[in-house]
């Protein structure tokens, strides 16, 4: 009997020490629970706040991609216009018939003809060094997430310390304008423009014919990296082009 209390009393304390250990790995648990759970809540509050810096960078992207478009639109209505002023005086001029010689103006032609065949020859629209760091089109602005979307209008394009924008092809600088923090230049090459945005220190100005490789200004550094950040953008007519498939890059 005292062998089978001995075994009883030792199982029973066997179980009280079981007990205690599942009672402090409970403990535990629940504690490193508590933290992941801390940490997820952390995760998701910083989360929130990088998609709400995303989207207001999305929107002020959108915003200038937008005055971009309302600049390309005036420098197209204005040409047409003038071409039709052009036409309606040669057509005065001889006496009712039309006149083809505006369309037919042979640097127009030259000009026109030299854009097209020198695609993916074009220059790099920056001087020195560069990287490409964000390329033409939609995209997801944190890779492997779809929430937030970016849509560039042509590429950014990073350099270094003095880069300067650079005319892609021989044209004429249509205009310069300002939105919000950045200055933009358009160059008109016939049915194509160039657009050189985050310029300062501009060196042309509306009306000016200037030669490919031109120096159209300086580059303006970016705030948060310290490095020259250019936007280019590319059109034919009200066409959005990928400027990568025309710059030698």
């Amino acid at each position: 009997l005292k062998a089978k209390h001995d075994e009883l009393e030792n199982a029973r304390a066997a179980k009280s020490a079981s007990l205690k250990e599942q009672e402090t790995e409970r403990t535990r648990i629940q504690s490193l629970e508590k933290e992941q759970k801390g940490i997820i809540a952390g995760l998701e509050k910083e989360k929130k706040k990088v998609q709400a810096e995303l989207k207001k960078k999305r929107n002020e992207l959108d915003k200038l991609n937008a005055a971009i478009k309302r600049e390309v639109e005036k420098i197209i209505a204005a040409e047409k216009a003038k071409e039709k002023a052009a036409q309606q005086a040669n057509k005065n001029k001889q006496g009712g018939k039309e006149s083809g010689s505006y369309k037919e103006d042979a640097g127009i032609a030259k000009m026109s003809g030299e854009f097209q065949n020198n695609k993916k020859k074009m220059p790099v629209p920056m001087t020195g060094a560069y990287l490409l760091v964000d390329k033409f089109g939609e995209r997801n602005a944190v890779e492997g997430k779809g929430s937030v979307m970016i849509n560039n209008g042509g590429i950014t394009l990073k350099g270094t310390k003095g880069a300067k924008a650079r005319a892609i092809f021989e044209g004429t600088v249509s205009t310069v304008f300002h939105h919000n923090d950045y200055t933009c230049v358009l160059v008109r090459h016939d049915k194509y423009i160039s657009v050189y945005c985050n310029v300062e220190n501009v060196r042309v100005k509306s009306g000016d014919e200037i030669k490919a490789g031109a120096i159209i200004g300086d580059v303006t550094t970016d705030v948060e990296d310290g490095n020259p950040k250019l936007l280019f953008q590319l059109y034919r007519e009200k066409t959005l082009l990928n400027p990568a498939e025309w710059l030698k890059l």
